[in-house]
């Protein structure tokens, strides 16, 4: 059983609320002045992003399962990538 249905069951069965700890693998810097090689190997920064990429694991949930395909995702990624360029030339318009 996973995690979380543990907890579920756990706090279903003792009729109490229970905490679920998660830990994730920043996929960044913290800040623009922050530079994370210098604690922690691009090697290793690149697997845990292969192994923890939410994205990636949804994708491949749905995709297993028969609910997404790759010519769905290209055709809303295209859409949405109009969608923010509409949205950015706006801004660009507004000024400052």
């Amino acid at each position: 059983m996973h995690a979380v249905g543990a907890a579920r069951a756990r706090s279903l069965s003792h009729s109490t609320p229970v905490v679920v700890e998660f830990m994730t693998f920043r996929g960044g810097h913290h800040s623009t002045s922050d530079d994370a090689s210098r604690y922690r190997s691009p090697a290793l920064a690149a697997a845990a992003a292969r192994a923890s990429d939410p994205v990636a694991r949804l994708r491949g949930y749905c995709v297993g399962r028969g609910w997404w395909t790759g010519a769905e995702e290209e055709a809303f990624c295209e859409g949405e990538r109009g969608r923010v360029l509409e949205a950015l030339e706006a801004a660009e318009r507004v000024g400052r």
